[in-house]
């Protein structure tokens, strides 16, 4: 956000973020965190395998909020593992001239509140799509939690469910990847146009 706001290419009021998976749950509490993002795009977020036992009040978002300023970063292998994920990784990182590797990015502060978007969810600003996967296998998108972080927010905010469980929007060409992408599309051009 920082170095985007350095361009003169770059408007400042028309930045959204967009992600996908566990980077979407990130999108969601870092939306909150950071009031530049005027939209914010997710699908399938890995909201959490249950909501945190933490109350999403402003004391635990000013916690977070200094975490965010000045956590710790640490690389670490993907932690995923259902096959589906296995095969997306093989299927698509493994094709010549990506140079995909299987490492990832996660902050891990020492602290007891953690970044979570459930945590941050009354505190978001932005506008917000929501695309949830139907059937979703992975255990960190537990349809109940990804709910009640999307009813926590008081901002403008649209729900869509997608077919194809976890990983079936991120193959293309197909139907579902078409439906998904259209649909995030059509958000955030109306979400940065207005």
């Amino acid at each position: 956000m920082t170095y985007l706001l350095t361009r003169a290419d770059v408007r400042a009021d028309k930045i959204a973020a967009w992600d996908d998976s566990y980077s979407g749950m990130i999108a969601l509490a870092v939306g909150a965190l950071d009031p530049r993002y005027a939209a914010v795009a997710v699908q399938c977020p890995a909201c959490g395998i249950e909501k945190p036992k933490l109350a999403p009040d402003e004391r635990n978002f000013q916690a977070m909020q200094a975490i965010f300023d000045s956590g710790d970063i640490a690389g670490t292998p993907s932690l995923l593992k259902p096959i589906q994920a296995f095969r997306w990784f093989i299927d698509y990182g493994g094709r010549h001239g990506t140079l995909w590797e299987n490492r990832a990015i996660r902050v891990i502060p020492p602290t007891p509140v953690p970044l979570r978007a459930y945590l941050a969810a009354p505190f978001t600003r932005g506008q917000i799509l929501f695309m949830a996967g139907r059937n979703d296998e992975m255990v960190h998108c537990n349809p109940e939690v990804t709910q009640a972080v999307f009813n926590l927010m008081r901002c403008r905010k649209e729900w869509a469910d997608i077919d194809g469980g976890h990983f079936g929007l991120l193959y293309y060409p197909s139907g579902i990847f078409e439906e998904a992408s259209a649909r995030q599309c059509a958000f955030l051009v109306d979400a940065l146009s207005g």
